[in-house]
């Protein structure tokens, strides 16, 4: 065999390889390194080109190798969540190092951190004055945490007495003309309903490149053609989508009912009909 295939194919087994082994050991390996974690890397690299390259060296050696360190790896994070000891002398302590408005020099020193490489990670926070620091903690990855003083925090709702609804995440139904059944489910919609709301759009699944349900119930679409823009509900067809999600939650109500009358709540489900079936007429007439 041709030395360069020989390389080709280690490369490609040996790329697989590493991918499983990672995949193994979670996403931590591709997040910010502990010290061990980091040690633990360049050793992995180091065995990968020595067999993707070094075609005296046994395929199976470093897959062996690799083998091994992603269980030394697993053991030891194993280990450091069993032991908090251990996980300080693996993966070293948070070091505090402004406290109320002062830098403390000797943790500075102590984790070899300059003035200004301190400075450089204060500005990525947004923070420009020292004297506005409350507490600056120095992770165990390398990154920080800042607490603010009270004066210097940005005001808030509840500071201000002001009762905002609370966030909630929006749905993508519809991704480049796929539906994606699981989060139409997850929204406590179904196929029906979104058929009705591509049918009143006048659009097909396969046209919509991005199709979200909002929080409050409302939609917005984007086209897989770029020249024809977004949609989204205008107020006519906010309130129908409204009162559709207080009809749904009458009928669950319905479904749910202890008593086991199913026609106890059935007097206003048919009333929101005939409300959304009037508001729907009238937005096709104007």
């Amino acid at each position: 065999m041709n030395s360069w295939v020989d390389v080709l194919l280690r490369s490609l087994l040996f790329i697989v390889v590493l991918f499983i082994f990672t995949k193994i050991l979670g996403k931590k390996q591709i997040s910010e390194l502990s010290y061990f974690e980091y040690i633990s890397g360049i050793t992995t690299g180091s065995i990968a080109a020595e067999i993707m390259m070094g075609l005296d060296s046994h395929f199976m050696h470093g897959v062996i190798g690799i083998g091994l360190l992603t269980l030394i790896t697993l053991l030891v994070d194993w280990i450091s969540i069993k032991s908090n000891k251990f996980s300080n002398f693996v993966e070293g302590k948070k070091t505090i190092v402004i406290k109320e408005g002062k830098i403390l020099e000797e943790n500075l020193k102590k984790e070899k951190y300059t003035f200004k490489e301190l400075s450089s990670l204060l500005r990525k926070k947004n923070v420009f004055n020292i004297e506005d620091v409350e507490l600056a903690i120095l992770e165990e990855r390398g990154d920080i945490s800042v607490l603010l003083k009270k004066e210097k925090q940005p005001l808030t709702a509840a500071d201000i007495g002001l009762i905002t609804q609370q966030n909630k995440k929006s749905f993508t139904v519809i991704f480049d003309g796929i539906i994606d059944e699981d989060a139409l489910s997850d929204s406590g919609y179904n196929q029906q309903w979104l058929d009705e709301q591509l049918k009143n759009n006048q659009v097909q699944a396969k046209d919509v490149f991005l199709f979200q349900i909002k929080s409050d119930g409302q939609i917005w679409i984007d086209y897989r053609d770029d020249k024809k823009g977004t949609i989204q509900q205008n107020e006519s067809q906010q309130l129908v989508t409204s009162l559709m999600n207080c009809r749904k939650e009458i009928e669950q109500i319905n479904e749910n009912s202890i008593k086991g009358d199913k026609t106890s709540l059935q007097k206003p489900i048919d009333m929101l009909n005939e409300v959304i079936h009037t508001i729907k007429m009238e937005t096709k007439q104007n």
